[in-house]
């Protein structure tokens, strides 16, 4: 009787024994990872963390790797900001140098532009340039910079009464001519050429003057019959004289 109840206690305490070790066991692998079915890249990394090396991921393991996770990307996010915080500072350092050499350059420069003169910075007087050949004296004469002798300026044409008696010389720089009738018109000509002919008598010789409008011919200081001009202002009428004739001749 005793040993019955001996046996009996003996197999109630292994069935309770393997019922707490089937309940751990079923709640081990509940809460485990199992690597066997990933990919061996993946199984590979995961067995990192892996730390009892059971090829399974508990909690705690699987913890470890979302902590990971998480720092990597908060690196990643501080190695962002770094290079954002170094490019800006690259940037302020850039501007600086621009801005301190634009200042020396500035400072170094002795003249400056002010309503288009260019004057001195300390005095404010305009700047004079020593190459030029010219100035002016303090008569307001313009006046060689060397010699200070006062310059002569002339006229680039010159007015002369006209005449076919003039020489060759002169009439080879006739440019224009100037008429005026004794009843008060007024006639101008561009010359584009001349020929003078000599009498056969002791009488001026005769000048033809080519003009765009025609013939102009000059005996003496009188002006032919039937020159172009007359046809300007219709002046054929008897009693019409040309006492004025300039030419105009180039300097």
């Amino acid at each position: 009787m005793a040993e019955c109840k001996s046996s009996s206690r003996a197999s109630s305490q292994h069935e309770c024994s393997a019922s707490k070790e089937a309940k751990l066991s079923k709640h081990d692998s509940h809460g485990a990872l199992d690597l066997a079915g990933l990919s061996p890249a993946v199984r590979a990394k995961l067995m990192e963390f892996d730390k009892d090396g059971n090829g399974a991921l508990d909690a705690e393991e699987i913890e470890a790797i979302v902590n990971s996770l998480a720092k990597e990307k908060f690196r990643g996010r501080y190695v962002q900001f770094g290079f954002l915080a170094l490019f800006l500072t690259v940037i302020a350092l850039l501007g600086c140098t621009a801005g301190i050499m634009w200042a020396v350059i500035l400072a170094a420069k002795d003249t400056k532009v002010v309503n288009g003169v260019l004057i001195n910075r300390k005095t404010g007087t305009p700047v004079q340039v020593l190459g030029h050949d010219i100035t002016t004296g303090a008569n307001g004469l313009l006046t060689q910079r060397r010699g200070g002798a006062a310059i002569t300026t002339g006229s680039q044409f010159t007015e002369l009464k006209l005449s076919s008696s003039m020489s060759r010389e002169q009439l080879a720089s006739l440019t224009r001519v100037r008429f005026k009738s004794s009843t008060g018109a007024e006639v101008g000509l561009r010359v584009t050429g001349f020929a003078v002919k000599a009498s056969s008598d002791n009488s001026p010789p005769v000048l033809h003057l080519s003009t765009p409008t025609g013939m102009v011919v000059v005996r003496g200081e009188e002006l032919a019959p039937g020159s172009a001009h007359t046809a300007l202002v219709d002046a054929e009428e008897s009693g019409t004289t040309w006492p004025e004739m300039i030419g105009i001749f180039a300097a």
